[in-house]
């Protein structure tokens, strides 16, 4: 998690995210990269459907993805596959928009 959406959150927010996090065992994807002249053609959905399923064969039914707030085509990729965004982070890229 980024230093300073950790910073924008109370201490509330903190604790209720560390505490999840530390709850159950979660996937995390830190990067996936498809050369633009290859988008749209089913690569990153082929990826990210071979990432759950490797991790679903070793019992992790959650999978945190991190994305910049100004990405939003990767935004809009991750909620076309069903990504929610937590709303600690909701609330941080709101709050670096303006």
């Amino acid at each position: 998690m980024p230093d300073a959406l950790l910073d924008a959150l109370t201490e509330r927010d903190r604790r209720v995210y560390w505490d999840s996090l530390l709850a159950r065992r979660d996937g995390e994807l830190y990067l996936v990269n498809v050369h633009t002249a290859a988008q749209r053609q089913g690569i990153g959905r082929a990826l990210m459907r071979a990432v759950a399923m490797w991790l679903a064969a070793d019992g992790i039914e959650t999978l945190r993805v991190w994305v910049a707030c100004a990405n939003r085509p990767a935004r809009r990729f991750y909620a076309a596959l069903g990504a929610g965004t937590l709303p600690e982070v909701a609330r941080y890229c709101r709050a670096s928009a303006r």
